[in-house]
């Protein structure tokens, strides 16, 4: 194991860096209880077992940036939800910032370009009611990475950073760029005010607003169209029956209105 420190206008930030780990989020949970630690991070290098939402398999080759960000003391929340929003809105942020590139998000934990996935988000939280005791935030981004080396169904579906620029990134200032981003954003859920905007940054670029959607839940599926957001960070989606409120799901667009 490699530990590094990167610095920025926040208290220095732990970075233990492996070449090869399971799971990113696996690790961050196994320091915290070793190390106490209430703010650091956990880069892989590559991942040979890395997780999205609903125990889904995240391919994890050398040339992407893979960490979780660990936190602790996050205050009152109305809803974990709004974290993952949060960081969505960050990392699209630092790829306007640092490579000029303009993304959007699929809700709940997507970010894509021109409709392929460049980035996946994985928040788990532990809270009692609305008081958030930590937070571990997965950030996986195709960056460097060799997406013809990926399974064909993947590889047509997703897109590299350095497909977009071409030419290859530092992940060392990407990396650093969007723990700063993401703090930054998630320390800003504490107010109305903050979530308020987050919400607000959030829809401005959700490619599943007002998009016909199949929405695959943990016991079936629902279809019809994605009207709104709410302030906890759910989607409204209207079917021919009812307009449901949905805090979870994988979500499948299939056209615009």
């Amino acid at each position: 194991m490699e530990e590094s420190r990167i610095s920025n206008e926040r208290p220095k930030l732990p970075i233990f860096k492996f070449d090869v780990l399971q799971s990113t989020q696996t690790k961050a949970r196994e320091l915290y209880d070793k190390e106490g630690l209430d703010l650091f991070v956990v880069w892989a290098v590559e991942q040979a077992a890395g997780r999205g939402r609903r125990e889904r398999s995240w391919h994890s080759p050398k040339g992407g940036l893979y960490f979780s960000l660990f936190s602790k003391k996050l205050g009152n929340l109305p809803s974990p939800q709004l974290i993952s929003l949060a960081a969505g809105v960050a990392i699209k942020d630092v790829m306007q910032k640092l490579y000029d590139i303009t993304c959007e998000l699929k809700w709940p934990n997507d970010i894509l370009y021109q409709g392929k996935k460049l980035c996946g988000i994985l928040s788990e939280v532990a809270s009692r009611g609305q008081e958030i005791d930590h937070a571990i935030v997965g950030i996986g981004i195709n960056v460097n990475t060799d997406l013809s080396g990926l399974p064909e169904g993947i590889s047509r579906e997703a897109i590299a950073v350095k497909n977009i620029v071409n030419r290859e990134v530092d992940l060392e200032v990407l990396l650093a760029t969007a723990c700063t981003e993401v703090l930054d954003r998630i320390s800003r859920l504490v107010t109305q005010e903050g979530r308020s905007k987050t919400i607000a940054d959030y829809k401005k670029h959700c490619l599943t607003l007002n998009s016909q959607v199949i929405v695959y839940l943990d016991k079936g599926k629902v279809s019809g169209r994605a009207l709104d957001i709410t302030g906890e960070g759910a989607l409204l989606v209207a079917t021919t029956k009812e307009i449901l409120t949905l805090t979870t799901g994988d979500v499948i667009h299939l056209r615009r209105r």
